[in-house]
């Protein structure tokens, strides 16, 4: 059975959005990684850089959201940072992107409709080892680090079945 891990940032879900989701028979975009503008990206800060809060009471402020979830909060909550191990593996990339389509309320959409409607700073979807998937919106890339909030419950939740399967 093929596996599909789908990985979102913190300010959205596909999951949430869709009752129904499916790869496309035939990839449509040559391009994997794509960054996108993003929806309300005025209202979250653009023409100011996606500003930093300059007071933790302030990272809860619109314009603030895009980089606090994108390594901003680091700033002003004790953290740690975990360095990756001697013998990481990169994930390997497909030849090409594929789009996933959901249907909602009656209407087909597909992955970078969503993203057009929803506030996602990442979207990346791995099957069977390989990245199909991989946009970002609001000038991020594959560089920033996210707070990945319960996503990271998820993935564990993921692991630990594949582990006892």
């Amino acid at each position: 059975m093929k596996k599909l891990l789908i990985v979102v940032s913190i300010l959205g879900l596909l999951g949430t959005a869709c009752r129904t989701i499916a790869p496309q028979a035939k990839p449509e975009m040559p391009l994997l990684a794509t960054i996108f503008g993003g929806p309300d990206e005025e209202a979250l800060g653009k023409s100011k850089g996606y500003p930093i809060a300059s007071h933790p009471t302030g990272e809860q402020r619109e314009e603030h959201l895009v980089s606090n979830y994108s390594g901003g909060r680091e700033k002003f909550h004790p953290h740690r940072i975990v360095k990756k191990g001697p013998a990481s593996t990169p994930l390997a990339k497909a030849e090409g992107s594929t789009l996933f389509w959901y249907t909602l309320d009656g209407r087909r959409y597909n992955s970078d409709e969503y993203l057009k409607r929803q506030r996602v700073t990442g979207l990346l979807v791995i099957k069977d080892g390989r990245i199909v998937l991989e946009r970002y919106q609001y000038n991020r890339n594959e560089s920033n680090r996210f707070q990945s909030e319960s996503m990271a419950k998820s993935v564990t939740a993921l692991l630990v079945g594949i582990a006892i399967a």
